[in-house]
């Protein structure tokens, strides 16, 4: 007898962090409830590598189940995780 596995996907939440620059219209959270796997990333933003950037990457399944992926600048950007499931997070 084989047993099914039923991948728990992971929710996540993310929003704008705090600026005294920004609206505060731009603070709407946005859920993602698909979440494969997500994971934080240093990459140089310029090509002159002078400016090192954590960014998040989040690998998740659209409306239509299709797998997208999200890359985030975490200097601008806050992410919440509400339920992790079987999400793979590496830091």
């Amino acid at each position: 007898m084989e047993k099914e596995f039923i991948f728990d996907y992971g929710i996540v939440i993310y929003k704008h962090r705090f600026s005294l620059d920004r609206s505060l219209n731009d603070y709407k959270e946005t859920t993602l409830n698909k979440c494969i796997c997500m994971g934080l990333v240093y990459k140089y933003k310029t090509m002159a590598r002078d400016k090192l950037i954590a960014e998040m990457q989040v690998l998740y399944k659209d409306k239509n189940n299709k797998l997208q992926c999200l890359c985030l600048d975490l200097h601008d950007w806050t992410f919440e995780i509400k339920h992790k499931g079987n999400m793979l997070v590496q830091l």
